[in-house]
């Protein structure tokens, strides 16, 4: 037990034990160029100063009997001159600033932020275990990866900066935001709150969203990968542009509450592949939201409401296990739209401009519709109802 102070920093080039309840306080400037931290039994350590890790050094809880390392840092917590790993197996917390310059900086027992994490291109500070929680304030800088891999990722307020987020593995939950992309292969995010993807959402992998949480969209997003699992009430808002680029697709999984609902206030669109992608959440399309099919069949197999928005196909499909009502919402393009019927009261404009909609049900004009025809000699827009 005990309290030392090194005011003149730290030279750290071989394997060393810190235990017993020991704290160590860093200032000035400390490297750490070689050998394992051990530690175990409730040891401290804090730095105030510059600490920097210059090779693929790592901590290790080797003595049990209580409670692993915390290291609390202040100051500048670094990594930087090789391409490898770094294992922080204690819990950290930070008020000052993580740097992550080279290679990896792996965190795997949990802890806070209210400070700055920057990470350089190519680099990633990892989240592998444990909780770690965001206070409000915290800032993501830098060209690099922030990746959630196992651990539970816990937002307590807005972020700042534009840094880059992935989830991988683990949970991300709490209310929060991320103003650079989120990049989701895999894990789940859960729980009641709200999070903010500010810079946009990038999905290559199958995920779970569930448990009452909301996912609000802003940017431009794309969905290449994976089905997204939902259940028990979650919300996704979209009011940026959501571009399904394969045939991905969402499924109920978890029972115990209503499923997905989205709700679309900017453009859902798929393109690229001829496949088909499922809907079967709750479908919302507000004013302002454009639905579009410009490869293969986008389905929609659960209620759709139409807002007031665009239903518009350009080469692909769009099919509605229901009854598709437009309402005052725009109606057109080129391709197949397939409902049991649709009705419309607003503009209805084949080919938009020029190619043929065809229109696979029953279709119902509404005394406000206006059934709109461009024609540019030879070609004209045409109208199939079968």
């Amino acid at each position: 037990t005990g309290v030392l102070n090194a005011n003149g920093g730290l030279s750290l080039t071989s394997s060393v034990s810190l235990y017993n309840a020991q704290t160590l306080n860093l200032s000035g400037t400390s490297t750490w160029s070689g050998g394992i931290l051990y530690h175990g039994d409730n040891p401290i350590l804090n730095n105030a100063g510059t600490l920097t890790l210059t090779s693929d050094v790592s901590t290790s809880y080797y003595f049990g009997g209580g409670a692993p390392l915390v290291i609390n840092n202040s100051g500048t917590f670094a990594k930087n001159g090789t391409s490898g790993t770094s294992y922080i197996d204690a819990t950290f917390n930070n008020t000052g600033n993580v740097t992550v310059q080279t290679g990896t900086l792996n965190l795997s027992a949990g802890g806070s932020n209210s400070g700055t994490v920057s990470v350089s291109p190519s680099a990633t500070l990892a989240l592998s275990g444990g909780t770690f929680t965001f206070s409000p304030g915290s800032a993501f800088t830098g060209a690099g990866t922030i990746q959630v891999n196992g651990a539970t990722a816990t937002f307590a307020g807005a972020t700042t900066g534009t840094g880059n987020l992935t989830l991988s593995s683990g949970t991300l939950n709490g209310t929060g935001s991320v103003n650079g992309l989120l990049s989701v292969s895999g894990g789940t995010i859960n729980g009641a709150g709200t999070l903010d993807a500010n810079g946009g959402v990038a999905i290559t992998g199958s995920f779970d969203l569930y448990g009452s949480r909301t996912l609000n969209l802003s940017g431009l997003s794309t969905w290449s990968g994976g089905i997204l699992y939902h259940g028990d009430n979650p919300i996704l808002n979209n009011a940026g542009t959501l571009t399904l680029t394969s045939d991905v697709s969402t499924s109920y999984y978890f029972g115990g509450g209503a499923p997905l609902v989205i709700n679309n206030s900017g453009t859902f669109a798929k393109n690229g592949t001829s496949g088909t992608s499922y809907i079967d959440a709750t479908f919302n399309n507000t004013s302002t939201g454009n639905v579009m099919g410009s490869s293969g069949t986008l389905s929609f197999t659960n209620t759709f409401t139409n807002n007031g928005g665009s239903i518009l196909v350009a080469g692909g499909n769009l099919s509605f296990t229901n009854s598709l009502n437009v309402g005052t919402g725009t109606l057109g393009g080129s391709g197949t739209i397939t409902a049991p019927t649709v009705t419309a009261g607003g503009i209805v404009l084949p080919g938009s401009p020029l190619g043929r909609l065809n229109i696979s049900g029953n279709l119902t004009l509404q005394s406000t519709a206006m059934l709109l025809f461009h024609s540019v000699a030879p070609h004209k827009a045409a109208l199939t109802i079968f």
